[in-house]
């Protein structure tokens, strides 16, 4: 492990989560499993908060997910959905829907006190990054191969094949989220009336057809960019974070300019 992975290993060991006891709200140490970890970082100025997917891309620990998306040095709000809702059921013991959600992340943003905050998440977090960027009023947003519409009756009807089979049991939780969380299981009407702050970069492989399906329903709304990728799979963070172009997409001085550093990428492997 080098220089770089021991200094941030350092700070993640130092991390915090908010617990109940006794009907109040404390601090407790995060173990790496936690659903909740804030970071102060050693860049205040910007936070990042990280809506882990599950079943998917980047299914991968703290340190690593950080490491790659090149973010170890900014403060961070990383979550962990346990629900297997996306985020809709809430975020168990901390939330229990997503106005619950929301809240929470906002009193860690008051505390962290930063300047820009920018929301990503992968596959099974993408669908949250989008809402809770929207929700919270986020500077910027990347929501990588996202899912747009989780309502379980229009998955059934216009759902990839794959995506049903693979994850029913999601499918079958999402039906019974909270009656209030049901509002936000499409995007397009999420996204409709912007917020008049965040903007939103959707990246996609050009050569997969669900991914690209999706992301076209929300294509054009307020504040939208679909950004298409030369590759072919979902796991559309992993192949970017290969070929080196994960982190120049995500540092904050690269967000006002996001589809250059996209029309920049030559989608060969580094040298």
């Amino acid at each position: 492990m080098g220089e770089e992975a021991s200094q941030a290993k350092g700070i993640i060991e130092h991390s915090y989560s908010l617990k109940v006891q006794d009907g109040r709200w404390g601090v407790a140490a995060a173990p790496e499993d936690a659903p909740l970890m804030v970071q102060r970082g050693e860049d205040p100025t910007i936070a990042v908060i990280a809506f882990k997917g599950f079943g998917g891309a980047l299914n991968l620990s703290r340190f690593d997910f950080l490491a790659i998306t090149g973010l170890l040095a900014y403060s961070r709000i990383l979550l962990r959905d346990d629900t297997r809702t996306c985020y809709l059921a809430g975020l168990p013991p901390f939330a229990d829907d997503v106005a619950g959600i929301a809240a929470l992340v906002q009193q860690h943003l008051r505390e962290l006190a930063p300047q820009k905050t920018i929301v990503i998440g992968p596959s099974g977090g993408s669908h949250a990054a989008i809402l809770f960027g929207h929700l919270i009023g986020a500077d910027y947003v990347h929501a990588f191969s996202p899912y747009v519409n989780l309502d379980p009756e229009w998955i059934g009807q216009f759902g990839h094949p794959a995506d049903s089979e693979r994850f029913a049991d999601s499918i079958e939780r999402l039906a019974d989220v909270p009656a209030a969380s049901r509002q936000y299981y499409d995007l397009r009407s999420v996204l409709r009336e912007w917020n008049g702050k965040t903007a939103y970069s959707i990246h996609v492989c050009a050569k997969s057809a669900p991914d690209v399906f999706r992301a076209s329903l929300i294509d054009g709304l307020p504040g939208v960019s679909v950004h298409h990728h030369g590759c072919g799979s979902h796991r559309i963070v992993t192949w970017l974070a290969g070929r080196k172009q994960l982190i120049p997409l995500l540092r904050s001085e690269n967000q006002a300019n996001v589809a250059e550093i996209v029309r920049g990428y030559t989608g060969a492997p580094p040298s």
